[in-house]
């Protein structure tokens, strides 16, 4: 008798086993599957897009470090991705973000545009940025600030190296 229940625990183990990995791997192909989807559907994005929209918002004439309106967007998206992506935004450096919002600051000021919808997501990237540069300690400001510097990579740059979209921006691409 102990030889048939032991034998059948043998059976079962493997067979839960590799129904764990399959489950894991359709999960993962599934979700990854679904997330792209997702993108192309919020957004309505084209798949392939012509590069920055630089007639859209200028730099004050030699004011800036940055050469351009849509390299400013696409660094500032990569510093909060490494500050904050990954978990880092339990971890946050409040004195590299406030020196970084008062940078932000001083660069948004220097962003000279007539699009509307890209001033008022530039308004609000200065509010939020005003808020960390005076000290107040509140993750969903960082937050706010990473998600507005993605969709704006997103939609002003083109940049389409992510399955992520959050809307947060009033400024959209032509489609």
């Amino acid at each position: 008798m102990k030889n048939k229940t032991l034998n059948r625990k043998i059976f079962i183990i493997p067979l839960i086993l590799v129904i764990g990995v399959l489950g894991t791997y359709w999960g993962y192909h599934y979700l990854n599957l679904s997330s792209e989807q997702t993108l192309q559907e919020k957004a309505n994005l084209p798949d392939e897009v012509d590069g920055p929209l630089e007639e859209e918002a200028q730099f004050n004439e030699g004011a800036s470090e940055f050469k351009n309106v849509g390299d400013f967007i696409a660094e500032y998206h990569e510093w909060y991705n490494q500050k904050l992506g990954w978990g880092g935004l339990k971890a946050v450096s409040w004195i590299d973000q406030q020196k970084a919002a008062s940078e932000l600051q001083a660069e948004l000021a220097l962003i000279e545009t007539d699009h509307a919808d890209l001033q008022k997501d530039f308004n609000s990237i200065a509010g939020y940025a005003e808020q960390v540069a005076s000290g107040e300690k509140d993750a969903k400001l960082l937050q706010s600030l990473h998600r507005y510097f993605h969709d704006l990579d997103i939609e002003y740059n083109g940049y389409r190296d992510t399955n992520d979209y959050y809307e947060i921006t009033e400024f959209k691409r032509d489609r």
